[in-house]
C-alpha cells in the first residue's frame, strides 16, 4: 500500500522538464537503482513514477545556484528520506 497519495508521484516527463535530463537517462538511473521510483503497470503500458519532493528539491538546488550531479543527489536524497524497513 502506498504511504503517500499518488499525487505525490510524478512521471518521467515531469522530471525531464524540471531537470533538463532526457527520459532515457532518467530510466537508466532507475534501472541502476540510483533514482527511486515505483513501477506502475496498466493494460496498455508500464511506466515509472518518481517522488515529487525529489524532483522539486533537485530543481530548487539548481535554481539556488548549486551544481548538482543527479546520481549523487538521488542517492543522498534517498538515504535522507528512506522509509523504515517493513516488519513481517
Amino acid at each position: 500500500m502506498l504511504e503517500t497519495p499518488l499525487s505525490e508521484w510524478v512521471d518521467l516527463g515531469y522530471m525531464a522538464d524540471k531537470t533538463g535530463f532526457d527520459e532515457v537517462t532518467l530510466r537508466r538511473l532507475i534501472e541502476s537503482g540510483d533514482l527511486p521510483a515505483m513501477q506502475v503497470a496498466s493494460a496498455q503500458r508500464t511506466f515509472h513514477k518518481i517522488p515529487r519532493r525529489l524532483v522539486d528539491e533537485a530543481y530548487a538546488a539548481v535554481m539556488g545556484g548549486a551544481q548538482v550531479e543527479l546520481r549523487a543527489f538521488c542517492r543522498t536524497w534517498s538515504a535522507r528520506n528512506a522509509a523504515p524497513e517493513a516488519v513481517a
